[in-house]
């Protein structure tokens, strides 16, 4: 499902999906959640992030898995031109980063990169009850891709050289920085300092590559360490496909190459991480200041829930680097 969650349409969602899961039980049931980027009056703001809450606490209960997506990530590589106004750009974007997350589920049994909506939420939650993830991803001229060495696919073209998005936070080896984050960025409303300058912990990670973006070894033995019960760090997976991503004749001109594209080669990456409850957390803030007192308790307990779901056995560890 897709919806607006920063307005009306998250409560209608929320109320929707709940009666779907009645009717379907177990089934998975993945919601893009839509905020608007960019910069904003601050009664709009204060508006947005209200309803930003209460689509966070009533949908990610109901969801199989709830994705959050900015139509306008604050910071963009060069070889994206993109008019935040324009919502054929926005969308666009959006698009290229569902339909490419998705694509394993949507190949047939047997072909290479396959997988099942039930066993990346198993991957992301990782025993435990995270339902929300953050998408990154990045995106290459496929030609970019030919010639590089098996292994040295994640290394950026001409028009991304010493390119850093400023959110390339944790250490984790299998887990690459992507120059594109998809994750709704929350401004500072009350003043309060948090706590966002801590690094990002990555407890799981599902990669989905269009193209020849790793070799076969390197995918089988990320693969095959995220198997191992005894291992230490996030669970990674990687499924990759040959099918690069169609780009047709409607589709806006946002990606700069020197060649005339038709096809992308793009790597995307869905991942439970601390960034999710530091935004969270953030929007529980706000949203602990302008909820009404009748609403509150239950709103602001819910989300904290949400977060601690993203802190159990890490976060007095990564406070303690800190120190």
């Amino acid at each position: 499902m897709i919806t607006s969650a920063d307005d009306a349409w998250g409560g209608f969602t929320a109320k929707y999906l709940e009666r779907m899961r009645d009717e379907l039980g177990k089934t998975s049931a993945w919601v893009w959640g839509l905020e608007e980027g960019g910069r904003k009056p601050r009664d709009k703001q204060i508006l947005q992030v209200a309803n930003v809450a209460q689509s966070i606490h009533q949908i990610s209960s109901q969801a199989s898995m709830y994705i959050p997506l900015t139509t306008l990530p604050d910071v963009l590589p060069p070889y994206v031109h993109l008019n935040g106004s324009s919502k054929w750009h926005t969308s666009a974007l959006q698009l290229l980063a569902m339909e490419s997350m998705t694509l394993p589920t949507r190949l047939r049994a047997g072909q290479q990169g396959r997988s099942s909506f039930a066993d990346i939420e198993t991957l992301l939650s990782n025993d435990g009850n995270r339902r929300i993830a953050q998408l990154n991803m990045s995106i290459k001229d496929p030609s970019e891709l030919e010639g590089e060495a098996d292994g040295n696919a994640g290394q950026h073209d001409s028009r991304m050289n010493n390119f850093t998005n400023g959110n390339h936070g944790h250490d984790d080896s299998n887990t690459k920085d992507l120059d594109i984050d998809m994750q709704p960025k929350t401004a500072n409303l009350t003043g309060e300092r948090g706590n966002d300058h801590r690094r990002t912990h990555v407890f799981s990670q599902l990669q989905s590559l269009r193209g020849k973006w790793k070799s076969n070894l390197e995918i089988e033995d990320t693969n095959l360490a995220s198997r191992d019960r005894f291992g230490h760090g996030p669970r990674v997976e990687s499924h990759q496909s040959s099918l690069l991503f169609p780009v047709i004749d409607s589709f806006p001109q946002v990606f700069a190459s020197g060649n005339v594209v038709q096809k992308l080669a793009v790597n995307v990456s869905l991942s439970t991480t601390t960034s999710v409850a530091q935004r969270v957390r953030a929007v529980e803030r706000i949203a602990r200041s302008i909820i009404g007192i009748d609403e509150r308790e239950a709103l602001c307990d819910g989300l904290v829930g949400i977060c601690e779901e993203y802190e159990d056995g890490w976060e007095s560890g990564s406070e303690s680097d800190d120190d």
